[in-house]
């Protein structure tokens, strides 16, 4: 598998997925602008977004299974590489801007806020005692764990928009 054409065929994908990465770090830091009358709005806001944005993701490392098969050439195993290398990039920047925000709020810059991401929601709930840099620490080490599961799975949704796409050589 050449690396120049897995870019190629992930590139609308990563900038999509960047799209949104961008939208949710909005969404997350918006309330910091906003009064506390309107931070249980923001907060509905904030979970039907994410809930929107599973299937959202969904569909476009489907989509992009799909378009590797038909505009590169891949067959399905190469498909499924496309998309999570794609799903990979797209994680890796969240997972950074996350991490940058979780110490921005750690050392108090951002003000008293409570920033939550996928990540830090995790790493309350199964480590609850931890605060500070400890609860950043495995926060970080929950964000790799998504990581790594969301790379398998979106490894399997490409295949299967490839197989779909006419990849099955």
């Amino acid at each position: 598998m050449d690396l120049k054409k897995v870019i190629s065929a992930s590139s609308i994908s990563i900038g999509a997925g960047l799209l949104l990465v961008l939208l949710t770090v909005i969404l997350l830091l918006f309330p910091l602008l906003l009064p506390d009358s309107l931070q249980e709005i923001m907060s509905i806001v904030n979970l039907a977004f994410f809930i929107l944005k599973i299937p959202i993701f969904f569909g476009l490392f489907f989509w992009t299974g799909f378009r590797a098969v038909k505009k590169f050439g891949f067959d399905a195993v190469g498909a499924g590489g496309v998309a999570a290398f794609a799903y990979f990039v797209c994680a890796l920047v969240e997972l950074f801007v996350n991490f940058i925000l979780s110490l921005l709020v750690s050392v108090n810059i951002l003000g008293p806020v409570a920033f939550k991401s996928m990540e830090t929601t995790i790493a309350a709930t199964v480590f609850s005692s931890t605060a500070g840099p400890t609860g950043i620490l495995f926060s970080l080490l929950c964000g790799i764990g998504i990581m790594v599961i969301g790379v398998l799975l979106n490894f399997a949704v490409g295949a299967v928009g490839a197989l779909i796409g006419g990849g099955s050589r």
